[in-house]
This record gives structure tokens, C-alpha cells and sequence, in this order.
């Protein structure tokens, strides 16, 4: 919760959906509040827009059937209020226009994906040379915890901001790489992409920068004889340097799971094998 105030609600949904106001977890002290927060979730991922009672209602509960969506939906709102806004006293944060429904873009809040949007938006704009830019990137990329709203995986209205933020992280990663290639610093590329990678196994780039900025660190490789008789595929620019895929048998095979043995690398005399689920296009 660092750099926000303690009048502000402080919204986070990147990698989890947790709801502060000062040092207060409400979404931990109100945790059974289910169908409140849910709400809350769905007006806040369609933030700026507009809903009527019924949309709401047949949108998230499609299996409950209610003679009256206005008046249950007047209910939930009214528990979400006491939710957000019982002591704080500070904005309205759920709108009521005429029985239609919106997010509260007035009241005093903080949410991590617009700080993410507005730091590596900010970064882009600016030239290479400038050194507030790395700053902004890195702190775009400390913003990305993982997945928006993990929980929602399978709700439709969440698929739009999960693949728009997933892909701005990515591009954030790309060019904050590029930058620190450039000036040298290889050990920062080390340390951000081990975080990255857990977060992104698939992205064959950033395993690439991952292993580019060790090798040019002077870390060393291994690999093991019994490997030898599976499929491999040399990475880009570094023909020593290795993917190993186990049963690559023929150009049709699309996904492949494979290890990176390039991961297992010696550091502080202790040899670390990792191993990375990944996608090889033939």
C-alpha cells in the first residue's frame, strides 16, 4: 500500500482484489459480503459506463430469477455503499442515475491499473535518454502483480481489461529490457524477468532477455548427457545456448512442453534448476 493516502481507496486487481482504506482491509473484515463485492468488481472493470437494474442483475446472477431486479439490485448497492463508504464519508463511489448503475470516478480513489496505464504511457512518450523513463517503466512493471482479477478468469466481462493489461505489461517489459540492455545493467534484467517469468512462462522473449542477461553477466551453463537424445532448438543470436523439447518429432507438433535448461545455472556455488512450461511454433 506504498504512496497512497490514508483518505484514499486504495483499489488493487492485479494478481488479487483487495480493497484498503488506510491501514484497513475491507475486503478481509467483509468477506462474506459476496454478491456486494461482485458487484463492485463488474462496475468497477466498466468503469465510465452505464448499466440499468435489469442488465446488472441477468449479467451476474443469470440463474436467479427475480420478480423485481430494481428493488434486489437497490438492496446490494446499498450494501456495497455501507461497504466502501460507512465511515469514510469521502466521494460516492457507486452512482445512481435513474435506476442505471456506474462506477464513481469522483470519489477519492487509487487503482493500481490506472497508475500501471499511466506510468508506462507516460515512459513511451518519453526519449531514451531521459532517466525518469526507466523509472516509470520499472514502476509499471512492480504494478503488474499478475492476472487482473484472477478469480474472474471465466467471466466475459473481465476479458477485455485481463488481455489489455496482460499485453501493456508485456510491451512494458519489452522496452524497460531494451533500455537496460543498452546501458549494461544486466543484473537488473536478471532480477526483474525471474519475477516476470513466473508471471508470464509462455513468452519465449522474456526467457531470450533472461538468458542473454546472464550469459553476458558471465553466468555459466550445464546441461546434462540425458537430455541428448531429445529434441532441441538453439535461441536466437547465441547457437550455445539451448531449448531443449522433450518428443519434438515433426513439424505439426504446435505445443510443445519443454525445459529451459538454460535455467540451471550456477550461482553462489549452488546449482538452481527451474523448469518452464512454454509454446514452440514450428
Amino acid at each position: 500500500m506504498s504512496g497512497q493516502s490514508n483518505g484514499t481507496l486504495q483499489i488493487y486487481t492485479l494478481g488479487r482484489f483487495r480493497v484498503y482504506y488506510g491501514q484497513r482491509d475491507l475486503t478481509e473484515e467483509y468477506s462474506r459480503s459476496k454478491k456486494p463485492w461482485f458487484l463492485f468488481k463488474f462496475l468497477l472493470t466498466n468503469n465510465g459506463e452505464v448499466f440499468p437494474s435489469d442488465y446488472i442483475m441477468a449479467t451476474l446472477w443469470p440463474e436467479e430469477e427475480s420478480q423485481n431486479p430494481t428493488h434486489s439490485l437497490r438492496n446490494l448497492v446499498y450494501r456495497l455503499r455501507n461497504l466502501l463508504e460507512e465511515e469514510q464519508g469521502n466521494g460516492q463511489y457507486i452512482v445512481n442515475q435513474q435506476g442505471h448503475y456506474s462506477f464513481g470516478r469522483e470519489g477519492e480513489y487509487w487503482l493500481d491499473v490506472e497508475e500501471m496505464e499511466r506510468a508506462a504511457k507516460e515512459a513511451f512518450l518519453l526519449e531514451d535518454e531521459n532517466p525518469k523513463k526507466i523509472e516509470l517503466l520499472q514502476r509499471a512493471c512492480e504494478l503488474y502483480e499478475g492476472e487482473y482479477l484472477p478469480t474472474l478468469a471465466y467471466e466475459s466481462w473481465t476479458f477485455n481489461q485481463r488481455n489489455y493489461f496482460q499485453r501493456l505489461h508485456l510491451k512494458t517489459v519489452r522496452e524497460l529490457n531494451r533500455l537496460l540492455k543498452e546501458n549494461g545493467q544486466f543484473e537488473e534484467i536478471i532480477q526483474h524477468c525471474e519475477k516476470i517469468i513466473d508471471l508470464e512462462p509462455f513468452e519465449e522473449c522474456l526467457h531470450r532477455d533472461y538468458i542473454e542477461a546472464l550469459i553476458e553477466n558471465g553466468q555459466q551453463w550445464f546441461w546434462q548427457d540425458f537430455f541428448a537424445e531429445s529434441g532441441i532448438v538453439k535461441i536466437h543470436r547465441h547457437p550455445e545456448v539451448y531449448f531443449l523439447v522433450p518428443g519434438a518429432v515433426g513439424p505439426r507438433r504446435k505445443t510443445l512442453t519443454f525445459l529451459l535448461f538454460g535455467h540451471c545455472l550456477l550461482k553462489s556455488k549452488a546449482l538452481s534448476l527451474k523448469t518452464q512450461n512454454m509454446r514452440v511454433v514450428n
